[in-house]
């Protein structure tokens, strides 16, 4: 608490309080890839998030989220992801090949 977040590429965020959640999520710096772990909702705010189904951890991806922290994502990425939210936009994607196109 009270530490700068200032210096780091990943914030990975576990904590079983949403409002703790809540409260670290606007002090991280730009292009700052945020993962939180949470059974829960996709935190407002974070990137990805960790959860688990049918007795597998999953993960969730914010194209939002990741877009407000300049973070281009990799379509492989997004392919693998159960949830995504937001709207995919050409310029947030990082494509893995050349000719590839983005899609969402």
């Amino acid at each position: 608490e009270g530490d700068s977040l200032a210096g780091f590429h990943i914030i990975y965020i576990k904590t079983p309080s949403v409002a703790r959640m809540l409260e670290v999520l606007p002090r991280v710096p730009e292009a700052v890839l945020t993962v939180a772990d949470t059974d829960g909702a996709h935190p407002r705010g974070s990137v990805m998030s960790f959860f688990t189904e049918d007795g597998r951890v999953r993960f969730g991806v914010s194209l939002d989220s990741a877009s407000r922290q300049r973070l281009r994502l990799s379509s492989r990425l997004l392919s693998v992801a159960r949830n995504i939210q937001g709207a995919a936009h050409p310029d947030w994607l990082e494509l893995d090949s050349p000719g590839e196109t983005a899609t969402a």
